[in-house]
């Protein structure tokens, strides 16, 4: 789902939907999820290059949290990652109360492992 209609979104409905249609539509979601992941991580990559409104790794983030600066929390989900299951959770936790996007990397599990796994875009 993009963006926009994602900031649209007010709520869910449940249909019958042919298996055939759901199969159809899969590919579309899961493009739009890698595309979006893509996007984020190439944000983070260049402010963490320039040493500016990014952090990695599970200390830095879980900093920025406590003061309410980050703005969209990367990690990855998988067996790959190394951050404490405890560490993960309150990182979780915490980005939601904050009302930042926690955006777990299903299609680009790897990226963040030279950062622990965890990262995150800051507001300032």
């Amino acid at each position: 789902m993009s963006n926009p209609a994602r900031a649209r979104l007010a709520g869910r409905i449940e249909v019958e939907m042919p298996d055939d249609a759901r199969q159809a539509a899969i590919p579309c979601f899961e493009a739009d999820e890698r595309r979006h992941e893509r996007e984020v991580l190439d944000r983070l990559a260049k402010r963490l290059g320039r040493g500016e409104r990014a952090v990695a790794g599970s200390h830095d983030v879980l900093a920025m949290l406590e003061r309410w600066r980050a703005w969209r929390r990367c990690s990855t989900t998988s067996a790959t990652n190394r951050a404490s299951p405890g560490v993960l959770e309150q990182a979780i936790e915490d980005a939601v109360g904050q009302s930042a996007e926690v955006l777990p990397l299903r299609h680009h599990p790897d990226e963040l492992a030279q950062h622990g796994h965890i990262a995150a875009v800051l507001r300032f």
